[in-house]
């Protein structure tokens, strides 16, 4: 199944207009994934590994040849993010865009050792191959095994403001914000929100939550 978008050119322009694009893309593509043909390899055996690897597939295959996706890349310290992605024509296949993968319900989607936003937060994922500086947006991948998005957003968002209201830095020496919140869009299932990097640089990530394979 491939998808026809608009406006699209290519080998072209600048860094903010390639990820404009990709973003549309995905907008249009990771929700259209549980009715593929791919997705019906999944069993309740898969792991989040097996999710994220035939999504890999699903996108190669329904998006544009404009992009590449990469299962697993190297990050900071050898740490690897789930999908990286890059400009199909540039040589150094440098990320324009991470994507971290998650269960939900989830104990680690806010903080923790192997939690999403933490690692994003912390310049451990979504990282640029260029110049090593983190990349300005970055997203989240979320299988929901059990429950509905308004419960885990809820539960999400109030982890979020327990950790704003310190005004302490936490264990990873992070700072949090009430705006951190993550907030509903037009699309179905797409959450954004915006954080502060350890370093002080700004990011947003695109939430993008999808069923598992099966509610259980």
């Amino acid at each position: 199944m491939n998808i026809n978008f608009k406006n699209i050119k290519t080998q072209s322009s600048s860094d903010e207009n390639d990820l404009s694009i990709l973003i549309d893309e995905l907008d249009k593509l990771v929700f259209l994934f549980s009715k593929s043909s791919i997705f019906k390899q999944l069993d309740k055996s898969s792991d989040e590994n097996h999710h994220t690897e035939l999504l890999v597939k699903y996108l190669t295959y329904t998006a544009s040849n404009r992009f590449t996706f990469f299962n697993q890349p190297s990050q900071k310290e050898r740490r690897s993010v789930d999908i990286g992605i890059y400009l199909t024509d540039d040589k150094d296949c440098n990320y324009i865009f991470c994507v971290e993968a998650k269960y939900l319900p989830s104990n680690d989607y806010v903080i923790g050792n192997y939690a999403a936003i933490k690692r994003f937060k912390k310049c451990e994922h979504g990282l640029s191959d260029r110049n090593g500086k983190p990349l300005p947006e970055n997203g989240i991948v979320a299988y929901i095994k059990k429950g509905n998005l308004e419960d885990h957003q809820i539960k999400i968002n109030k982890k979020i403001i327990s950790l704003s209201s310190s005004k302490k830095t936490d264990e990873f020496n992070l700072t949090w914000s009430k705006t951190e919140e993550l907030k509903k869009t037009k699309i179905d299932g797409k959450l954004i929100s915006n954080h502060l990097r350890i370093n002080a640089s700004n990011m947003k990530l695109h939430h993008f939550w999808v069923v598992a394979t099966k509610s259980e």
